[in-house]
């Protein structure tokens, strides 16, 4: 769903999902339509910016970063130099 073009095409597939998976996955189907429009909400930017902001990867990068620059340091001798 998340690499249709546009909302209606997502909305199309969704719908399509929940037939064909309904008689195996009851709860994960109803999950799936009660949570839809939340999660849809990164359609409405453009198309550039979508997996940037529906993918945590920018976040395990800055975690990622964080932690190699604090290993060579060790130990902050204070809360100021760990900020």
């Amino acid at each position: 769903m998340f690499h249709c073009k546009t909302l209606k095409e997502a909305r199309a597939r969704r719908s399509q999902i929940i037939t064909d998976y309904q008689d195996v996955a009851k709860e994960a189907m109803s999950c799936l339509d009660e949570g839809f429009e939340s999660a849809m909400t990164v359609m409405t930017l453009p198309a550039g910016m979508r997996k940037y902001y529906r993918t945590s990867n920018h976040i395990e990068r800055l975690h990622k970063e964080l932690k190699r620059r604090s290993k060579v340091i060790g130990i902050f001798p204070n809360e100021n130099s760990l900020i």
